[in-house]
């Protein structure tokens, strides 16, 4: 197996992840923003190999790919746990590089909303979208 086919493998194993914590933490109206975003993320992601010159850039992308599957699996395990268990308020998540927030209390007891603060870049086609890039879920 070439690089290539070894990178691909890589690819399609952090997808694997990602589709297995969203199989196993449903988020109900937060997926229309974690979906897209894992995968814009993966697909960026993806290219690397094409601009690795060395070994340690190849180390590093590789990394970057484990390590973004691997975070998104355990943030939505995390927010999953903040909306369906009783415990003190939840702290606001911090997706990606600063991209994205998001705040989702307890709805065991009361009907909380869910909050989530994204960085638009121009062009950005997000169902549901405000100018000021604020999204609250009910």
């Amino acid at each position: 197996m070439d690089l290539a086919e070894r990178y691909q493998a890589l690819a399609r194993g952090a997808l694997l992840v990602a589709e297995s914590a969203e199989d196993a933490y449903r988020l109900g109206a937060l997926e229309r923003f974690l979906k897209p975003w894992i995968r814009d993320r993966l697909h960026s992601l993806g290219v690397l190999l094409e601009s690795c010159d060395t070994r340690r850039q190849l180390a590093e992308g590789t990394r970057a790919f484990a390590q973004s599957a691997a975070n998104y699996s355990e943030l939505r395990d995390q927010v999953f746990s903040d909306v369906h268990h009783t415990r003190p308020e939840p702290p606001w998540r911090i997706v990606g590089q600063k991209t994205m927030a998001i705040r989702a209390q307890c709805r065991v007891l009361l009907r909380q909303p869910t909050f989530v603060l994204r960085r638009l870049d121009v062009g950005s086609d997000v169902p549901g979208r405000s100018n000021l890039g604020l999204h609250v879920d009910r």
